[in-house]
């Protein structure tokens, strides 16, 4: 879009219309091309780098530096390697670089990049098609993350306690995920990063999405998710049905508490040179602080999960009532 006439003839109408009527003072943007046609229209623009730009590496830090940026949202895939931090942190002077806190992703997550860019296709009012979509990543992801928990301790996450080990290597600046949230649910988070201190689930404060734990969603949000959804559920559809029912009582529970030093260990080790399977840490540390509290609904939620995804990979999804009757899918 942007590199057609029309396409940059719009885009630049847009961005004038941002600045100079609506008045906004700051713009986050997750395109090279973008952030410098901002800096050259606009040169006093506070602009941000974007988490979507998956900020990882020192070289990169110092570029939009130097190009003029205004802060950099660091790749929370990064969040636990201290040596690569600390030599960003150390390397650049002056543009702020913020961090993320709760976020729930998938370490080195496979659908890191593809991901991202079906969720902006999503919120396209234009496209009719865009009106009912399948969140086929967020699928995967939760069934990876119920069928192995550790997954779940292996996120980038920061607790609440440990904003401290941050502080002490230069960061000051972080960002709670994510829009999507209720009032009260972002309220919650908010209070738990400035006490420093959670008593409860961790799940309670990171960005974890299962069907049908619907408390922490926005509301708006979670019931366009529920219309969208039920299109798809045809009258012999009760196992897509039941991710909604099953979801709220079968998601995990992370005992906050008995994380407690849990971090240290990421001090001095590199996780991006280990194989997980050899070193076990997160494992073990999981057998301790994960547990579900409705093992029948854990596994009912499991099941749910891996027969949308089949389907879904099958194209049974979308069969009308009487071609599933025809395919014997029932």
């Amino acid at each position: 879009m942007e590199f057609s006439k029309a396409g940059r003839n719009r885009l630049l109408w847009e961005l004038d219309w941002a600045i100079e009527r609506a008045k906004v003072d700051a713009i986050t943007v997750s395109t090279n091309y973008l952030f410098k046609l901002i800096r050259k229209r606009y040169p006093k623009m506070r602009v941000s780098i974007g988490i979507f730009m998956k900020m990882a590496e020192p070289e990169r830090f110092k570029y939009f530096e130097e190009h003029g940026a205004s802060e950099i949202v660091v790749n929370y895939n990064i969040n636990r390697n201290f040596k690569v931090l600390s030599k960003i942190r150390r390397m650049i002077k002056y543009c702020d670089l913020r961090l993320f806190v709760n976020n729930i992703c998938l370490f080195n997550c496979p659908h890191m990049m593809y991901h991202p860019q079906v969720l902006t296709h999503f919120s396209q009012s234009h496209n009719r098609s865009c009106k009912a979509c399948v969140d086929y990543h967020t699928w995967t992801c939760n069934k990876i993350k119920l069928d192995n928990p550790e997954e779940l301790l292996k996120s980038r996450w920061i607790r609440p306690e440990d904003i401290s080990m941050y502080e002490d290597i230069g960061f000051d600046r972080f960002k709670i995920t994510d829009r999507s949230r209720a009032t009260s649910w972002l309220l919650r988070t908010t209070e738990a990063y400035v006490k420093r201190s959670y008593d409860g689930d961790l799940n309670d404060i990171l960005s974890l999405e299962i069907p049908g734990d619907e408390k922490n969603i926005q509301p708006d949000i979670n019931r366009n998710f529920r219309k969208n959804l039920l299109q798809y559920c045809k009258s012999d559809r009760v196992w897509l049905k039941g991710s909604f029912g099953w979801g709220k009582y079968g998601r995990p529970y992370i005992n906050n508490k008995k994380l407690d030093g849990y971090l240290n260990f990421f001090k001095k080790f590199d996780c991006f040179l280990a194989d997980c399977d050899v070193c076990g840490y997160c494992k073990r540390w999981s057998m301790r602080a994960i547990s579900f509290k409705n093992e029948e609904a854990h596994q009912k939620l499991r099941m749910v999960l891996g027969q949308s995804i089949n389907e879904f990979l099958h194209n049974n999804l979308f069969l009308p009532h009487h071609r599933r009757k025809e395919a014997g899918l029932g």
